[in-house]
């Protein structure tokens, strides 16, 4: 997405959110927070702010990011595809997933493939809570290093705000 794109998308959300108007300098300076983003990408993830129940102000720049970085799927479609690699009990396991997590799980699996197939609660609940804490990790670890890389870029262009404590 371009700096133009955003500003677009910057106005959209305050025709979304009139009573609260982003200021320019402040979409100039979520800017370099949001410029990895495509811009469909970003209008989801503000689509996504605005549908939730409650929310009355429009999405700060963290809330944008974070909503445009969630999984693209549901824990259940991620077991089906566990269910799927686990086919067979006993037999060779299929662990060619596109995803880190249920890779991970499917390897961890070993003697407990039967209970897959046997569609056992336990072992469900304990992935749906693998695979939401594996992919809330992998959220934050992307957060944390977006905001290294805009800090490095930004650098000594970050100016001190007040006075610093001199007095």
């Amino acid at each position: 997405m371009n700096q133009s794109q955003w500003t677009g998308l910057v106005a959209w959300m305050c025709e979304l959110w009139p009573h609260a108007p982003i200021e320019p300098d402040t979409a100039t300076a979520w800017w370099p927070f949001v410029a990895h983003l495509d811009q469909e990408q970003a209008r989801t993830a503000i689509a996504t702010c605005a549908l939730e129940p409650g929310r009355r102000w429009p999405p700060g720049v963290g809330d944008i990011v974070a909503a445009a970085s969630q999984p693209g799927r549901d824990w259940w479609d991620a077991w089906l595809e566990v269910h799927d690699a686990c086919a067979g009990g006993r037999g060779r396991v299929n662990t060619d997933s596109d995803d880190p997590a249920v890779q991970e799980f499917v390897a961890q699996l070993s003697e407990w493939r039967e209970q897959v197939d046997e569609g056992s609660p336990t072992l469900r609940a304990q992935f749906r809570d693998f695979y939401r804490t594996w992919t809330g990790s992998q959220q934050r670890e992307h957060r944390a290093a977006l905001a290294t890389n805009v800090i490095a870029q930004l650098g000594s262009g970050l100016r001190q705000i007040g006075g610093g404590g001199a007095a």
